[in-house]
């Protein structure tokens, strides 16, 4: 008899339990197709979808540092807290938002907000 840790033991009993077919894995595109009713898991499908449906080694990691800001789901988008985490330990980038919103950035700068922004070069003529 082997002296097996806990865990050991729980990884062994579902290791059976998924070759006897009992527990299937499912991708969050599937359970959004079994559970029609949770916006959740139809925004998680859809990351997932986008990032290539579990093609990428880290589709985590991948979702959750997305960099398609004009997508309406990105500030909703799951795994962001993950990504956070990630980017407290990379050395900080200079950057002009970072004083407004030092934690977050939820909407890419467009030459349109930059534009009307004050001048400061002078009096302006009415």
């Amino acid at each position: 008899m082997t002296n097996l840790s806990p865990l050991e033991k729980a990884q062994a009993a579902m290791a059976e339990k998924r070759a006897a077919g009992e527990i299937e894995r499912l991708s969050p595109i599937e359970k959004a197709r079994r559970n029609p009713a949770s916006l959740r898991l139809a925004i998680n499908g859809k990351c997932w979808d986008c990032v290539g449906c579990g093609v990428d080694p880290n589709p985590r990691k991948a979702i959750g540092q997305c960099c398609i800001s004009d997508c309406t789901l990105w500030p909703v988008r799951p795994y962001q807290r993950m990504a956070e985490s990630d980017n407290e330990s990379a050395p900080e980038e200079d950057d002009a938002d970072a004083s407004v919103n030092p934690g977050k950035h939820i909407y890419a700068p467009t030459p349109e907000t930059n534009s009307q922004a004050p001048s400061t070069e002078g009096p302006q003529a009415d």
